[in-house]
């Protein structure tokens, strides 16, 4: 049976995936990133080029303008590639919106080495998320599988990691692949853990102990009770399209499938009626689905 074991020795390597990103809160961020990573990778979607506003960072900040918009999963393999090829042994994960902790590289690999002794098949870690805007916890609907404390660390192993802050050990990517570009941006970091998982019985977990600032969406709202992130018109499209496509994958938990297929009809109900743009919302869902069914 393969090892999936890791060294004692690591190379940490940084990867954000921007858009049309504001230069001072960017600027942060890569501050922050270079004081816990070895290289940063900064993969642009925007159409536009940011290269003299890098230059200042010097050889550790990589930058790649694509010049357009290529989709979450294509940016994230090109600086996959670039990480694996620098022999990085972990990457760790963010969006342009997140807000990285002090010391999250240290801590999620002390983290990381702890549940190996419990857990060999660990592939990921992730901080736990909470909204920057009103400070209250996230609740991504992956699937809850264990609850483990060691001393006074608290984990969660679950089906899925969200991308942003998560550290995966780059073994598994040379086992399980790559991310999937034809999904475009939603459900690619669930799918991606799932099909690891498949392959190669990849484990993954949220530290409760570490938090990270990070927001969703363009908007809240509460319904039912419930506060809820308000999705663009234009990631509708995505949403409904690539549930769609997940449905016919038989590593995607059947739980998911339940969940969203009924959050998923909320949604066809509540965004044309109450979210403006009503009719924007309407469309794009509509073109999700016929896209998903005649896979279009």
């Amino acid at each position: 049976m393969q090892d999936w074991g890791i060294k004692e020795n690591k190379k940490i390597g940084g990867l954000i995936v921007a858009y049309h990103f504001d230069i001072h809160t960017m600027d942060n961020l890569i501050n922050a990133f270079k004081k816990q990573v070895a290289m940063l990778v900064v993969v642009d979607n925007s159409d536009t080029s940011q290269k003299e506003s890098f230059t200042k960072y010097g050889e550790s900040v990589y930058y790649l303008p694509l010049h357009e918009n290529k989709g979450i999963a294509y940016a994230q393999n090109i600086g996959i590639k670039i990480l694996l090829e620098n022999k990085c042994d972990f990457i760790l994960f963010s969006d342009q919106d997140s807000i990285l902790p002090t010391h999250l590289t240290e801590s999620l690999l002390s983290s990381f080495r702890i549940l190996k002794t419990y857990d060999k098949n660990v592939q990921g870690i992730a901080p736990s998320a909470y909204n920057k805007k009103n400070g209250k916890p996230y609740s991504y609907q992956s699937e809850s599988l264990a609850d483990m404390t060691v001393g006074n660390n608290q984990y969660e192993k679950v089906s899925y990691l969200m991308n942003s802050g998560a550290l995966i050990a780059s073994t598994a990517f040379k086992h399980a692949g790559l991310m999937d570009t034809q999904l475009f941006i939603d459900g690619v970091d669930s799918e991606w853990c799932w099909r690891a998982s498949y392959l190669m019985n990849a484990t993954f977990y949220v530290d409760k102990n570490i938090k990270l600032a990070h927001f969703l969406g363009i908007d809240n709202k509460r319904i039912g009770g419930k506060e809820i992130s308000i999705t663009p018109p234009f990631r509708m499209y995505y949403q409904y399209r690539n549930y769609i496509r997940l449905l016919k994958r038989k590593y995607v938990p059947s739980s998911w499938k339940k969940y969203n297929g009924k959050k998923y009809l909320i949604k066809l109900i509540y965004y044309p009626l109450f979210i403006s743009p009503r009719f924007e919302y309407l469309k794009n869902i509509s073109k999700g689905i016929i896209s998903g069914l005649f896979n279009i």
